[in-house]
């Protein structure tokens, strides 16, 4: 989600790290770039010849992942906090303030979902090009259960009002 509202508003270039192979591929479908199959922070940086990028996302929750924002950002660059860490983690102050980066958090996506209706209603996000499954209604339990079961590699499982 955080891949296509990005792309919604304007970002041309997104580079996206996942440790689950079925995730990366996905995210590449809908148009994602590569950084490599190496260390992903060396390969967003060759990609952008050093520079880095204008805004780093982590939204994976993880010690590493909020780690990494500052060494991933272009001077002046923005980090932003979207996963919930849940507890004390390292954080690479030394990036941080020498490139002079801001850092934003989001928690829960506080504030998005007007904006995310709109989008989808007005036909810019189509909801189903990221569904793995759908179920009825009626069959929200499975749904749930589904979702529960085939957690590496199903990306979203929804319910039909």
């Amino acid at each position: 989600m955080t891949l296509l509202s990005l792309r919604l508003r304007g970002v041309e270039e997104v580079f996206v790290h996942d440790l689950s192979g079925f995730r990366l591929k996905r995210a590449q479908s809908l148009g994602a770039l590569s950084a490599g199959d190496g260390d992903f922070t060396a390969g967003v940086l060759e990609c952008t010849g050093g520079r880095g990028v204008d805004i780093a996302v982590d939204c994976t929750g993880s010690a590493a992942g909020a780690y990494s924002l500052p060494g991933l950002c272009r001077r002046g660059g923005v980090c932003v906090q979207v996963g919930n860490i849940g507890h004390d983690a390292p954080f690479d102050y030394y990036n941080f303030y020498e490139k002079e980066l801001q850092l934003r958090g989001v928690f829960r996506y506080r504030g998005c979902y007007p904006a995310a209706i709109a989008a989808v209603a007005a036909g810019k996000v189509d909801l189903r090009a990221l569904a793995d499954r759908v179920f009825p209604f009626t069959e929200s339990p499975g749904a749930f259960e589904y979702a529960l079961a085939h957690s590496e590699e199903a990306l979203k499982v929804m319910i039909e009002f």
